[in-house]
């Protein structure tokens, strides 16, 4: 092999692995997004749950609703950590 030849090889090993860098960023910072949807999603469960509890009675479908979304705010979490390989 030449000279030039195995620096276009070089080059195009550098270039893949900036590539793949690049896209493993992008991977990270979607996950961080998702992971921050799925808190705000907790948050706002909560103060469903705190709100049909209020409500006695009348509240009972809305709790059924605040712990489904309960439910998949955890569901969420769980999948991000996994695809960040942290779980």
């Amino acid at each position: 092999m030449s000279e030039t030849e195995a620096r276009r090889r070089a080059v195009d090993r550098y270039g893949f692995l900036n590539d793949a860098q690049s896209r493993r960023a992008h991977q990270i910072e979607l996950i961080a997004r998702i992971q921050r949807i799925a808190s705000e999603a907790r948050v706002v469960s909560m103060n469903a749950r705190i709100v049909a509890a209020r409500a006695g009675d009348h509240g009972r479908e809305f709790a059924v609703v605040a712990e489904r979304l309960t439910d998949i705010s955890a569901e969420i979490e769980t999948l991000s950590r996994s695809a960040a390989g942290m779980g």
